[in-house]
């Protein structure tokens, strides 16, 4: 997952944060990897991801900038890929949180469940792609239609993108 998150990003902005035996960096990393390339490079623009890995690679000093950036960077990554995977992941978790398997120590989660879920991740991450969307450099900016909100879409778009403008 390095350098977009680690399981302290993780377990600090989900609720109960994650058991020690689950490991985000295995089980989120392909999926943090799909929304930076595709979800944040429609929101910043690819010059602007390459400063931010860089930025984060060379541990985070010195650009007041990308500082701000990043701290609505890291809790958009997080929402998104947490909302992606509770759908996708065929879920487990446990300690308290999401399951679906059925035996006599759980009860499998409903689908219904796992959707009201995964709207209340992806809403938050899209809180976060407006806020992401006002920090962006202006000239990454791409004029509006309408005043529209960034929203998370499905993965079936054939052009890649998961934003509408």
């Amino acid at each position: 997952m390095a350098p977009w998150l680690t399981q302290a990003d993780f377990s600090n902005r989900l609720p109960g944060g994650l058991p020690a035996s689950f490991d985000a960096t295995e089980k989120l990393g392909p999926i943090v990897l799909d929304i930076v390339d595709d979800w944040l490079t429609d929101l910043l623009g690819e010059t602007k991801v390459g400063e931010l890995r860089t930025y984060l690679q060379a541990s985070g000093t010195g650009n007041a900038g990308l500082e701000d950036l990043k701290k609505v960077v890291i809790p958009f990554l997080v929402f998104a890929a947490w909302s992606s995977f509770v759908v996708d992941g065929n879920v487990t978790v446990t300690q308290t949180g999401l399951v679906s398997k059925n035996n006599d120590y759980s009860t499998q989660i409903e689908s219904r469940q796992l959707t009201q879920i995964s709207i209340k991740y992806r809403g938050k991450a899209e809180r976060y792609a407006r806020k992401v969307a006002k920090l962006k450099a202006p000239e990454t900016c791409v004029p509006a239609r309408s005043a529209v909100r960034p929203r998370l879409r499905k993965a079936q778009r054939t052009d890649n993108s998961y934003f509408r403008p």
